[in-house]
């Protein structure tokens, strides 16, 4: 407010800045004035109000020789005050020796998600001035996460964006017509819920902020960078929190970390004194670990990485730049194992499918097998009947005699319960290649997904090979029993007809 200083040089040369304060409520230009050469004219005390944004609150306070002071407040009904009087009464205490004190405070009114700012300077210092917790505290309280949270630079008219992230933006009011970005609810979210399953952050829990809040996108360079300077202590600071095993914030301002991994880290720095530029890829870190892929993982790589190469300084944290690239190495190779474990794992359950559908290939050639046997079994008898008959022949006697009957009824008797065996065991065979399927994908059920794990053992195979069974158990059955059938009929034929 440099201009309204200017104004009052025409009372007094001797004008001294007492007190020019700014927080997110309120702002406050205090001005002793000594020497006094003539009377103060309102339009003169009324010219502070033209640089003050429409929204906001002004009150005036004028005391002189530290007597009473005189109020006048700034509203809509501000006409219907009696300045004249007042001021009138002001300058008939006020002589050559008198101290008059003049201060204005503005009071903030936010609107449409804006708040004024008069002077980034003072608001830095208010800012610089606080611990972290009630710094914290302040930020949750003033900013809306919800909405792109725009500070309207009133002092400074170039067009220059001093900070911008995705949830706050310093700026002259031309510069902020022209932005219109919301922040992701569902990310921070998002974010917010990995670090409460991953961490223990303790007091960093009690703020839905995140460390994009202060990722400075657009600014530009010659800009004042005191409110950049802080938001990059914060950033590293939560970037570091949501990485560490533990992280907590005292109220003597310091920052405690844990990190356990190769070995264990426990650092703890003033926040006051902290810098960040010795460990910006913190922020790096966070970012490759909670905007992308499986946290968990990532999470468990970066802290060995981090306990190894982490050493504090002083009050600072010192990271190397090219701690993110050998993490990212090591995540690398750890997906490689993983990927030629997987590879190697698929590969074992397709030998697992193949050998099912060998087995259910050996259980058909069983059953062909037993047919087959009691084919020869049968066949050899019933040939050397034939062949003995022949050898001794008589051609009163029979070729069936009725004790070659009894014994030609007995051996199809066998073949009709080896039938039976045989069927029955096939079942049997089948029920346990089933069992044995279904054994397999509950073993494998907690390594693969759902649906890659019905892919891999799908019903369809299982489907196809039981029926391939059943299907040649069915056949070979029917002629099984037919066989028996014309056999039992031919020695019938034999016995008791010819």
């Amino acid at each position: 407010m440099r201009r309204v200083l200017e104004n009052f040089k025409k009372y007094s040369s001797n004008i001294v800045l007492n007190k020019e304060y700014e927080d997110f409520s309120s702002y406050t230009l205090s001005v002793e004035i000594a020497d006094i050469k003539m009377n103060f004219q309102w339009e003169d005390l009324e010219y502070f109000t033209t640089f003050i944004n429409d929204r906001d609150r002004t009150s005036l306070n004028v005391t002189v020789n530290d007597g009473e002071p005189f109020l006048f407040k700034f509203t809509d009904d501000f006409e219907g005050q009696d300045v004249t009087s007042i001021l009138e009464s002001i300058n008939q205490i006020v002589d050559e020796e008198s101290i008059v004190k003049i201060e204005y405070t503005v009071f903030k009114v936010r609107e449409n998600s804006v708040l004024s700012i008069y002077n980034i300077g003072r608001f830095n210092s208010y800012l610089g001035s606080l611990k972290i917790l009630p710094l914290l505290k302040q930020l949750q309280k003033n900013l809306d996460f919800t909405v792109l949270n725009k500070f309207e630079m009133q002092e400074n008219k170039e067009s220059k964006i001093y900070f911008q992230s995705s949830l706050m933006i310093f700026a002259p009011k031309e510069k902020l017509h022209s932005i219109d970005i919301h922040p992701e609810r569902e990310f921070r979210r998002d974010v917010l819920k990995k670090r409460q399953y991953s961490t223990n952050p303790q007091s960093f829990s009690d703020f839905e902020i995140i460390p994009n809040d202060f990722d400075n996108v657009n600014s530009d360079k010659s800009a004042p960078n005191g409110i950049v300077t802080i938001f990059d202590k914060l950033k590293i600071i939560f970037s570091a929190s949501f990485l560490a095993n533990t992280s907590d914030i005292t109220r003597d301002n310091l920052i405690k970390l844990g990190v356990i991994g190769h070995k264990y880290i426990d650092s703890t720095v003033s926040f006051q004194n902290f810098r960040e530029d010795s460990a910006e890829i913190f922020y790096h870190i966070y970012q490759w670990v909670y905007e992308q892929g499986d946290t968990h993982d990532k999470l468990d790589l970066s802290r060995n990485i981090i306990s190894r190469y982490l050493t504090t300084s002083g009050d600072s944290w010192i990271l190397p730049k090219d701690t993110l690239s050998s993490i990212q190495s090591a995540h690398a190779i750890y997906l490689k194992e993983n990927v030629e474990k997987y590879i190697e794992t698929k590969n074992k359950v397709s030998e697992i499918t193949n050998e099912l559908s060998i087995k259910s290939k050996e259980i058909s050639q069983h059953f062909i097998s037993s047919f087959k046997n009691n084919n020869i079994t049968i066949m050899t008898y019933f040939i050397s009947i034939f062949v003995f008959n022949s050898l001794a022949f008589n051609s009163i006697q029979k070729v069936f005699s009725k004790e070659k009957f009894y014994l030609s009824v007995a051996f199809l008797f066998v073949s009709c319960i080896h039938l039976v065996i045989t069927n029955l065991q096939t079942n049997r065979d089948i029920r346990l290649n089933i069992k044995y399927y279904f054994a397999m994908k509950r073993i494998y059920k907690d390594i693969f997904d759902v649906h890659e794990l019905n892919a891999l053992f799908h019903k369809r195979q299982l489907k196809y090979n039981i029926k391939n069974i059943k299907d040649t158990m069915h056949f070979y059955t029917l002629l099984w029993v037919i066989e028996i059938f014309l056999l039992f009929a031919l020695t019938i034929f034999l016995t008791f007809f010819i």
